[in-house]
């Protein structure tokens, strides 16, 4: 048996020598190329319009418009906006705009492939034996939430890539104690927080395993390690936050607003009227990773926290079987660190809580090798019936990604627009919410409601939106497309009506056949009963198509 919980010092290549094992080589092939074979086909998803209203290609495409620099928003990280614009400034000189779109997503599929690779060599590092690596790496493969960010150009798989990536350089520091590896691993933290603030959740754990392991240095040392490598952090952060260094003051202001006010600690924004996280995050935690994932990591803390319970009250001695090596260590102190922001937010989302998932996959992998070894060598039953659990658990989990791509390739916006350019006459004017099918412009008069999302009472609304029915009766369309996505993100919960409470009266009322419009086409798309129910996010709504009285 592979040694379960080693200490032994060794270098990053030592991870390495499992790729002289054609079996792991071909496993790895095997998980990465059928990553890429389930999500590849909806990459397409939306275009040539942009479904995800903070995919970097809106940014991007406006950037150049423009002129400028794609830079999203003055308090937000743009780090991997940089990297996204030069790659869509060289693409466009050789390919059209749609596919040079499907090459930058294709990019994020490639990233996401590597990082099936990355969590394998943490597992290792943890002490994880290889055939429990490889499943680590299948149970992120088969989390919808790691397939869903697999199909963007966003930052959330740069953050995961480069989250994983100081891992993996700081359990190698743990393990050879050569202080280079810290400063690599601060870089590639720095990197993570400069495409997405929730990087900077690897700082503390950095910090603390450099004081440990130099303690024993002196004062000096300390401080002279700290501030190297603080400085190879923040100098990515830096460069992805240029308003930070031009007016720090009014930066630093608009974050508390924007991050921590808002978003935080205020029953009202985004995550308005919902509980705070540490009571309704784990339905979105079992969707981002997969009710098989959650329910193993669940019963891995349930089953750690009985054994030493039961060796504190028995007051044995001995070492524990769930002891863990440094490396490991890590892996459980940042799954912890990085819950603590979600656990105090009312904002939570599916790819929120997707940089947990590769830890929770490793933690889980630590109770499947456990299991197997103290209790299933022994009785061929008991091994049959694992092996059936485990088979079964990462079958219903791979449905669930199928179940997610199916929802992509079957969008009910891609048969709404296909109808609306066979039933509405040429030149009919047509009003459309935040997320609307794919229209020909050439063919119709399309208009977006005026619409703008408020994130408190204090927020203003410009001249001419937010009137509700009233500007459906100055503006007089002949059609309304109203999707199910604007209208529950924003009508519900409660808290959120009342912020736009004309919009949301006007579009139940609409809904119900009423304010001069009647329903000409309710349009959606409903997966095989046979395939697991799963949610994607901005994917998928059901399209409402009404027709004024008149018409």
């Amino acid at each position: 048996m592979t040694k379960l919980y080693r200490d032994d010092p060794g270098f990053l290549l030592s991870a390495l020598q499992d790729f002289r094992d054609p079996k792991v080589v071909s496993s790895l092939l095997v998980i990465t190329l059928l990553n890429i074979a389930l999500n590849y086909p909806g990459l397409s998803w939306g275009l040539p319009g942009m479904w995800h209203p903070d995919e970097a290609l809106r940014t991007i495409v406006s950037a150049i418009i423009k002129g400028e620099i794609p830079y999203n928003y003055p308090h937000y990280p743009n780090l991997y906006l940089y990297f996204l614009y030069a790659a869509w400034s060289y693409l466009t000189l050789f390919f059209s705009w749609a596919f040079t779109a499907i090459c930058l997503r294709a990019i994020s599929l490639l990233i996401s492939s590597f990082v099936l690779v990355l969590i394998f060599l943490v597992s290792r590092k943890c002490g994880l034996a290889k055939w429990t690596s490889l499943i680590a790496s299948t149970l992120l493969m088969t989390s919808t939430g790691f397939s869903d960010i697999a199909h963007f150009a966003h930052n959330n798989i740069y953050v995961l890539l480069f989250i994983v990536t100081s891992t993996l350089l700081l359990q190698e520091y743990l393990e050879t104690k050569r202080i280079s590896w810290f400063y690599f691993a601060c870089t590639a933290c720095g990197l993570a927080t400069g495409c997405k603030y929730n990087g900077a959740l690897v700082i503390p754990v950095l910090l603390g395993s450099m004081i440990i392991l130099s303690r024993k240095d002196g004062l000096l040392a300390l401080l002279e390690r700290g501030a190297i490598g603080g400085i190879a952090i923040l100098i990515p952060i830096l460069l992805s936050i240029p308003k930070a260094v031009i007016n720090p003051l009014y930066f630093f202001g608009l974050n508390f607003e924007k991050l921590f006010k808002a978003y935080f600690f205020e029953d009202q924004g985004w995550g308005a009227g919902s509980p705070p996280g540490y009571l309704g995050q784990w339905g979105v935690m079992s969707d981002s990773a997969s009710p098989f994932l959650f329910y193993g990591i669940a019963s891995t803390a349930i089953g750690f926290a009985a054994v030493h319970l039961a060796r504190f009250f028995t007051r044995k001695q001995q070492p524990s079987l769930w002891g863990i090596n440094k490396s490991a260590a890590v892996i459980v102190t940042l799954l912890a660190v990085m819950d603590i922001p979600i656990l105090v937010s009312r904002t939570y989302t599916i790819r929120h809580l997707v940089p947990l998932v590769p830890f929770m996959a490793i933690i889980f992998c630590f109770l499947l090798e456990y299991v197997w070894t103290h209790c299933c060598r022994t009785s061929p039953f008991l091994k049959s019936l694992f092996v059936i659990v485990i088979t079964v658990g990462l079958i219903h989990s791979a449905l669930r990604v199928v179940s997610l791509n199916l929802l992509f390739l079957n969008d009910a916006r891609l048969s709404a627009g296909a109808y609306i350019s066979e039933m509405i006459p040429e030149g009919s004017s047509i009003e459309v919410l935040a997320y609307p099918p794919n229209i020909d412009k050439s063919r119709y008069r399309v208009k977006y409601y005026p619409f703008q999302f408020r994130l408190s009472n204090t927020d203003s609304v410009p001249p001419g939106y937010n009137l509700g029915c009233e500007g459906f009766k100055e503006r007089n369309p002949d059609y309304i497309v109203i999707d199910s996505f604007t209208y529950q993100w924003h009508c519900f919960p409660k808290a959120k009506r009342l912020l736009h409470a004309p919009d949301c009266v006007c579009w139940d009322a609409i809904l119900k056949g009423g304010a001069g419009y009647t329903l000409f086409k309710e349009i959606s798309y409903r997966l095989p009963p046979f395939l697991p129910s799963v949610q994607g996010e901005f994917v998928n709504p059901i399209i409402y198509i009404l027709l004024t009285f008149s018409k």
